[in-house]
């Protein structure tokens, strides 16, 4: 506010010394080539003028600073979210992967069970004759095969 105070005062004296001017005669144009300001106005007024410009530097430095604070925080804002969405993705890669495995998995399992074996077995088990077999289980070799370690039959 004061800037503006000081600002409105050199301007009047400025306007008054261009009216006279104008005003025209011999007195006119002496006085208009006649600075306006004494030699301690002129200091005075400049000394004012550089408060008023430290003080504008003054606010725009804290200005500066403080929007370098807000894009400092933001900048870790950001970075938080995108070790999260680094995350998220690692987390949908591994999901992925073990998917992928589940479905090989499948895969393999629909291979080799193309073929039952369980019918044949169930039907061979109900084939099957009362003491068949025997010859193999009452056999000496059988029997040595169990009893003696490291036998081979």
């Amino acid at each position: 506010m004061q800037c503006t105070t000081t600002l409105s005062r050199i301007e009047k004296k400025v306007d008054k010394a261009s009216k006279e001017h104008h005003a025209g005669g011999s007195k006119g144009t002496i006085q208009s080539l006649k600075w306006p300001f004494s030699k301690n106005e002129t200091k005075e007024l400049l000394e004012e003028l550089e408060r008023h410009k430290s003080t504008v530097n003054t606010a725009l430095a804290a200005d500066t600073l403080e929007l370098l604070m807000q894009s400092l925080g933001l900048q870790n804002q950001l970075r938080d979210e995108i070790d999260s969405v680094q995350t998220t993705i690692k987390k949908l890669e591994e999901t992925q992967a073990r998917f992928l495995l589940r479905e090989e998995n499948k895969d393999v399992e629909r291979y080799f069970l193309r073929v039952n074996p369980m019918h044949g077995f169930q039907s061979n088990i109900r084939l099957k004759q009362k003491d068949t077999g025997n010859w193999f289980h009452e056999s000496c070799e059988l029997s040595k095969w169990m009893t003696v370690p490291n036998s081979k039959l």
